[in-house]
């Protein structure tokens, strides 16, 4: 049963994480090519055949990139702007946000929002956090640095994320709590209740 008269709301993204995805958990996985050629398929195979898929159904999406992929493969960003898909922050170099400091979380955040700035001349919007999950200062820190969207949520229904849209912010200092429950309100309606 649609959510409207007009049907079922729906929100396209991608993770291209590349090798980032296992460098960033153990360097050492560099030295292991079958690993690596993992990472390196998503990039070299799948975000044409997505790319293609895409312009065949008139569709554009989000892209959520470690600015360290959007570096080493430039070719590729150019591919996915050129289609007029966004690309929203996905940290620097997909590090586990959970086991960082503030000050190395802050630089993952600062890296990641320069590069997207240089190449796509704005400044990025969307975020998600590599690891699924956010530090004690994720909240505060992507309010600070202005995003408007922030996913975090997987598997849920629309319903379910009305819930949570609606519960209050854990782990935000009492002042900027309704601040940034009303972001994650605001978005979490427009993207997944109204059509």
């Amino acid at each position: 049963m649609p959510l409207s008269s007009k049907g079922f709301p729906v929100l396209l993204s991608f993770d291209l994480d590349a090798e980032t995805m296992w460098t960033a958990r153990d360097p050492k996985n560099t030295e292991r090519p079958i690993i690596m050629s993992q990472g390196a398929y998503g990039w070299k195979v799948g975000v044409p055949r997505i790319l293609e898929l895409l312009d065949r159904y008139g569709l554009k999406v989000t892209f959520f990139i470690p600015g360290l992929v959007m570096e080493q493969r430039p070719a590729v960003m150019e591919a996915i702007m050129k289609h007029g898909h966004e690309i929203a922050h996905h940290s620097w170099s997909h590090a586990w946000i959970v086991n960082l400091t503030l000050e190395q979380e802050r630089e993952e955040m600062d890296k990641g929002i320069e590069i997207i700035q240089r190449m796509t001349g704005r400044k990025p919007v969307g975020y998600r956090s590599p690891a699924a999950e956010f530090s004690p200062h994720t909240l505060t820190m992507l309010d600070g640095y202005g995003f408007d969207q922030f996913l975090k949520y997987r598997n849920l229904s629309a319903a379910r994320l009305a819930v949570l849209a609606a519960a209050p912010v854990r782990n935000v200092p009492q002042a900027m709590s309704s601040k940034v429950t009303r972001k994650v309100q605001t978005f979490m309606v427009a993207k997944f209740v109204r059509s």
